[in-house]
């Protein structure tokens, strides 16, 4: 196997001088073979530094995959962003759009992420891979999945939240009908859920609790019955 020194001593050299004069901030290189095709699309923190270890001389053999990468580029060309998560979306993009020969690792169709909040009754908070216009709302991007429900996690441990997809109903005492929404002028609306969570705003007892309404979560799977009907007894407890 062919150490690094060797391949195309001519062409390496000259893109190692060319790449001393890359920009030393955040951004996306491509490099190209001597066509002009995109072989490869990269982010970086430190364009100089990410290019010069490609190029740089090594210390023992090169693999299969980067032998053959250094055997065909020729060229490469940068695009400067202000950080490195722009440049992370810019090279999301241009992967998805170019699919480059030897950028396999992107190929699977994985993107970025959003945390999503539900338009439902009683949102639902959870990782999203992509926006669709649902009337939910989206924060974003974040840059791993991984870290974006880390997150999430601490949070529901202070500020309990909806992640499951069960059907939720409000029924209103007294009827046993569903369908109230909680929308009345002395009642909180359940869809400030998340800004009174955001805000830190706890004086109001729990949601459950709050007005002539009872709270049922059905499993999709599940046959229930109809509630019946809750009298109240004058001076007491329902």
């Amino acid at each position: 196997m062919a150490d690094r020194s060797s391949l195309q001593p001519s062409t390496l050299e000259l893109l190692r001088k060319r790449v001393k004069t890359a920009p030393d901030g955040p951004g996306v290189y491509r490099w190209l073979n001597k066509d002009g095709t995109i072989l490869y699309v990269g982010k970086a923190k430190n364009l100089r530094k990410r290019l010069a270890s490609y190029v740089a001389p090594a210390k023992g053999n090169v693999g299969p995959w980067k032998q053959s990468f250094l055997l065909q580029i020729a060229d490469f060309d940068v695009t400067v962003t202000n950080t490195e998560l722009e440049a992370l979306i810019l090279e999301t993009n241009l992967i998805k759009e170019l699919k480059p020969k030897y950028n396999v690792l992107m190929k699977d169709d994985k993107n970025y992420v959003y945390i999503r909040i539900s338009k439902d009754t009683f949102p639902r908070i959870d990782v999203v891979r992509k926006i669709f216009h649902d009337g939910a709302k989206y924060f974003g991007p974040k840059t791993t999945a991984e870290e974006a429900r880390q997150v999430l996690t601490m949070l529901r441990k202070i500020y309990p939240f909806r992640t499951c997809k069960m059907e939720i109903e409000v029924v209103t005492r007294g009827t046993g009908e569903a369908g109230g929404t909680g929308d009345s002028d002395d009642e909180p609306r359940r869809d400030d859920l998340p800004r009174r969570l955001n805000d830190n705003q706890n004086e109001n007892p729990p949601l459950e609790t709050q007005g002539p309404e009872s709270i049922i979560v059905k499993d999709p799977g599940v046959q229930y019955e109809k509630p019946e009907t809750a009298t109240s007894v004058e001076g007491g407890n329902t």
